[in-house]
């Protein structure tokens, strides 16, 4: 993905504790705003399996047009992107993984999180929601039906058609399936979801998606600076083995 016509990028599983964030963002990410939620440090400084925190990061140019949202937790972040042409609400989220121990319940517990920011937000403009939702449209298992009743009550649709690709590989290529997501509202302001191929440089399991927003600025175009940008590689070695 060429970087330099990502504005806004939505990251899931940030592994990073809330003393490390702010740091990590302004050393590989400068010249980038950014909000993030974290799950609580502990004193063992230990990454808990199932909350690895989210984040939003958007260029400096858009900054007088971002509010923070304060609602969520450590799986779903929010901004508000307005001007007086646009109003977006976007909702970042890390959804629960399917086959562990109290899985329904944090499922759940998650959906009616989401569902009260949509709720709070839906009269002051369009919904925007991204991220890694652990859930598919296009399989069958319980959990599954969660995420698509949840998406036809709301209203929400994939801009476009869903593409026929998996977003997500394991890492022994056993296993592959789609389960990161772009919805909306407004299939008119938001189009043109993808899901990238899979880069061989990349160290996740899961590729990229991306989506347009409809972006209407009469004030002047918006002076855009070449950024540098540093990918630190994951040391999966060190990482925790579950």
């Amino acid at each position: 993905m060429n970087k330099d016509d990502c504005d806004i990028l939505c990251v899931q599983e940030h592994w990073l504790h809330d003393f490390e964030c702010e740091n990590f963002f302004e050393t590989n990410f400068p010249g980038v705003k950014y909000h993030y939620k974290c799950a609580e440090s502990d004193i063992s400084f230990q990454r808990t399996v199932n909350k690895h925190g989210v984040a939003i990061l958007w260029k400096q140019e858009l900054n007088p047009y971002i509010t923070k949202l304060q609602d969520g937790n450590d799986r779903i972040i929010g901004i508000k992107l307005q001007n007086k042409q646009n109003q977006y609400c976007i909702i970042n989220v890390y959804g629960p993984t399917q086959g562990k121990s109290g899985a329904s319940l944090e499922i759940n517990n998650t959906l009616d999180i989401l569902h009260e920011i949509i709720e709070k937000y839906e009269n002051e403009g369009d919904i925007v929601v991204a991220g890694d939702l652990n859930m598919s449209l296009v399989r069958f298992k319980t959990a599954d039906r969660f995420l698509q009743r949840f998406v036809i009550e709301h209203k929400l649709t994939v801009p476009g058609r869903i593409p026929r690709a998996s977003t997500f590989t394991s890492r022994n290529a056993a296993n592959c399936s789609q389960i990161d997501y772009v919805f909306s509202n407004n299939s008119v302001n938001v189009s043109n979801f993808k899901i990238h191929t899979f880069n061989p440089i990349n160290t996740s399991t899961h590729t990229l998606i991306e989506a347009r927003l409809t972006w209407k600025h009469t004030a002047g175009r918006l002076r855009r600076k070449p950024l540098k940008w540093k990918c630190p590689r994951i040391k999966w070695n060190k990482a925790d083995a579950d």
